[in-house]
């Protein structure tokens, strides 16, 4: 990501607008703050992270206890966003220039919370 705009979590909205991280069932991390329910939340759970070219995340979601929880490598911090509604979730990633690109991967086993 070369303009350092990154979004990624989670989202119920099969087909939202491009603004896709503001839209209602959008919860996830961005460039220093957190959407939550697509509203943004300046340093919600201690989240005040730039994302830097090389940075590895771990997601997990979990649909029990109603959270997403992030752990940032980089940081060694896990951040959580807790209360999501009981909705069908989509991995959801917001770029901003052309060529910006990410890398989805199955997480291993030594890098679980």
């Amino acid at each position: 990501y070369n303009n350092k705009w990154m979004y990624c979590g989670v989202i119920a909205n099969t087909s939202p607008a491009s603004s896709s991280y503001s839209d209602n069932t959008s919860f996830g991390w961005a460039m220093g703050y957190v959407y939550v329910n697509g509203s943004v939340q300046h340093g919600f759970g201690g989240w005040n992270i730039r994302w830097q070219e090389g940075d590895v995340a771990v997601m997990k979601l979990d649909v029990l206890q109603k959270s997403l929880s992030m752990k940032h490598m980089r940081t060694n911090a896990v951040y959580t966003i807790p209360n999501l509604p009981a909705l069908q979730w989509r991995i959801h990633i917001n770029l901003h220039r052309p060529n910006d690109c990410i890398e989805l991967a199955e997480v291993a086993l030594h890098d679980t919370f």
